[in-house]
């Protein structure tokens, strides 16, 4: 049926419910067209006499709709005035998803001219399989038990895609949409099958594959079956949080060949032992941990990786600290280590950071606690710096100091929500002997100043307003019955506030700043340094100088 679509483009739109959108840019008198429709409709909604039924109605619609889908298509065909040039259609089109592209191509001939004979467009491959649903009346499913529903699958459009982009390079996505989020769905290896079976001729030239799927042993039955992948650069697989069924699966049991591979990102599943891989090229690797002997395997058969990402899963395998000894040392001699996914519960499962790295990043999912910001300062020695950040999104904790001799970072990664996380993380350093210079961003203020412990060493406190931050009212740094007072900062030198640039200045109200400097309690002997900051009287603006 496809194919004869394709050679019609407007029974296609008459196919597909008129459902493809033009160009904001179309040359064709568009809201004409559509208000002629329109009126069409308000006059039989309208019309005197018995009561329309709604079936009428709708199928009034869509003829009316048809309709003008056909006459904007004829219009077009038939205009000599510039239009949107093929390149930047292109751009568009390839991040369609493939049923999408399809369809542009049965718009109008110039359209379909177009995108059936650009290869670059079907590069992209998207296959999606699911089951039919629990209420499915069809012929298949009344001689079929319910957990052994048919699976439906875009494998015939995969099929009309693949020639389309010869000899160029392919991106294969596979994902399992309207998913039944139930163990063992989808046992069958059916739908990675079908794409295995298209893909083999063509496994030479896949380039990425990215999967999201509820059932990790269906992405290693795929690599299982096509086993070689000479030109795929990039792997990416993810599965849902809640599933206890991927974290086992393996990533292949059969031996592998992906000689040119340089990124590999499992996360939620495949945490798996299976056959021992090699995998020279990779240099970017993030891997599930699941059990710490299996996740040693991964990261050994990986001997390039300069990037390491160990993603925690919501289910910690059972006897996951045997081997942690030789996770730790194997960990140990990455420079830079970075552990996403984390919660409150799964903080307490790590066992593979005795010997942590000397830059490492812990990246919460949700809130954090005291507990985990200890865990965060670990084998951090001599910190003489400190700085929270945020880009509205996230914020971030890093601390400066040493690791033996060397130097060391840590940093602590976790959601801005609307409401101030607060937790003093300051005191939750190791040793505050040495710390000489702290930064913060003026949102996350909070998250840092309240309850702020006596600093004896610092000389240097640095904030950045942002020009679209709204100024709430400053948090109270001493919030114990024995007020510290200046004695807080006792060494303290220079204060710094920072904003926009000299012609974008961030302007703050007198009144709020010295409600600010009053919080902080400084001593007459503290200098003050703006860099893009002007305060506000009033109607009266006014640049602040350097002033002690």
């Amino acid at each position: 049926m496809l194919d004869s679509l394709a050679e019609d483009p407007l029974a296609a739109a008459r196919h597909s419910g008129g459902t493809a959108q033009c160009p904001s840019t179309y040359p064709v008198n568009i809201n004409g067209v559509f208000l002629n429709a329109a009126s069409s409709l308000l006059t039989l909604t309208q019309r005197t006499g018995p009561a329309v039924a709604p079936s009428d109605v709708l199928a009034t619609t869509r003829q009316l709709f048809e309709q003008a889908v056909a006459v904007i298509a004829r219009r077009h065909n038939f205009l000599r005035a510039p239009k949107l040039p093929g390149e930047l259609w292109c751009m568009v089109w390839q991040d369609l998803p493939l049923a999408d592209r399809l369809r542009v191509t049965h718009v109008c001939h110039d359209w379909r001219a177009l995108c059936l004979t650009t290869p670059q467009i079907w590069r992209y491959i998207d296959y999606c399989f699911y089951r039919h649903e629990d209420n499915c009346k069809c012929m298949e499913c009344g001689f079929q038990r319910e957990a052994s529903r048919p699976v439906r699958t875009n494998a015939l459009l995969v099929s009309l895609a693949l020639p389309r982009s010869m000899p160029l390079e392919l991106d294969v996505f596979i994902g399992d949409k309207g998913r039944d989020h139930r163990e063992n769905i989808f046992s069958s290896s059916d739908p990675v099958s079908y794409l295995s079976h298209l893909l083999r001729p063509h496994k030479h030239r896949i380039r990425t594959i990215r999967a999201d799927i509820f059932s990790g042993s269906l992405l290693t039955n795929f690599l299982d079956e096509l086993r070689d992948f000479p030109a795929l650069t990039s792997l990416t697989a993810t599965s849902a949080p809640d599933n206890r069924s991927s974290l086992g699966a393996s990533l292949a049991n059969e031996l592998l060949s992906m000689p040119a591979l340089e990124r590999l990102s499992l996360t939620h599943g495949w945490a798996g032992s299976g056959c021992d891989q090699s995998f020279p090229a990779v240099k970017s690797l993030q891997a599930t941990y699941g059990w710490s002997r299996s996740l040693r395997r991964l990261i050994e058969a990986c001997p390039n990786v300069t990037f390491l990402d160990i993603a925690m899963s919501h289910y910690i395998g059972n006897g996951h600290e045997r081997g942690s000894d030789e996770l730790a040392a194997c960990i140990s001699a990455f420079p830079s280590v970075r552990v996403s996914g984390m919660t409150i519960g799964t903080a307490k499962q790590i066992c593979f950071m005795g010997r942590p790295p000397a830059d490492v990043e812990y990246a919460y999912v949700n809130d954090v606690d005291s507990d985990g910001l200890k865990l965060c300062w670990r084998g951090l020695d001599d910190i003489e710096r400190f700085t929270c950040r945020t880009d509205g999104r996230t914020v971030r904790l890093r601390a400066h100091g040493t690791h033996g001799a060397a130097p060391a970072r840590r940093t602590l990664t976790f959601p801005l929500g609307e409401d101030i996380v607060i937790f003093c993380p300051l005191g939750t350093l190791p040793s505050l002997a040495a710390l000489r210079s702290v930064a913060v961003d003026w949102p996350v203020w909070g998250v840092v100043g309240d309850c702020m412990p006596v600093l004896p060493r610092l000389e240097t406190l640095s904030f950045y307003f942002p020009l679209d931050r709204r100024l709430h009212d400053p948090p109270d740094i001493d919030d114990s019955d024995d007020p510290v007072g200046a004695d807080r900062f006792p060494m303290l030198k220079v204060v710094t506030f920072r904003g926009g640039t000299p012609e974008w200045a961030t302007v703050i109200p007198r009144s709020w700043w010295t409600r600010f400097l009053g919080t902080l309690e400084l001593s007459s002997s503290v200098r003050l340094k703006y860099d893009g900051v002007i305060l506000g009287d009033g109607d009266e603006d006014e640049d602040e100088e350097d002033s002690d």
